[in-house]
């Protein structure tokens, strides 16, 4: 009776030890099933935080190539020149610094047409045109490449 009883107890205690491997194999499958699910959700998330910034770049500079078309439309409409400055070849090129609400607060001449008439027509076309278009993009409009400006006046460019 006795080593019916030991025997009976080796095979509970064996019985408890395989459902107790058993189980720490089953948790351990649930731990590695667990990891791998939350390394594909911060890979996931990664993306799509990669995937945001590369968006906003686009449309940053989408909107920075539509405001600068319209401050150079803006420039444009306003420069008148005189009779004459084609067939002379007059062409003048400036830098135009601007403040982040578009005001203009500087304009250099970078290269002069030779004529001081021509190169003044210039000048105000740029302060007439005051204030220039900004971006609605706050990083946009206060990066200091789309704060400055540089036109080349070319009358032949707008006949």
């Amino acid at each position: 009776e006795k080593k019916r009883q030991q025997e009976e107890a080796k095979k509970a205690a064996a019985e408890k030890k395989r459902k107790a491997e058993a189980e720490k194999k089953r948790q351990a499958e649930l731990e590695r099933k667990r990891k791998l699910a939350e390394q594909k959700r911060l890979e996931e998330e990664a993306q799509k935080a990669r995937d945001a910034e590369l968006l906003a770049a686009m449309e940053a500079e989408v909107e920075g190539q539509r405001i600068a078309a319209a401050i150079n439309r803006k420039v444009t409409d306003n420069w008148t020149f005189f009779p004459g400055a084609i067939e002379k070849g007059y062409k003048s090129k400036i830098r135009v610094r601007l403040s982040s609400n578009g005001a203009v607060l500087l304009v250099t001449t970078l290269e002069s047409s030779g004529n001081e008439s021509f190169d003044r027509s210039v000048e105000t076309a740029v302060r007439r045109a005051d204030p220039l278009p900004m971006p609605v993009s706050a990083a946009l409009r206060n990066s200091p490449d789309f704060r400055e400006h540089i036109f080349t006046f070319d009358p032949a460019d707008k006949r």
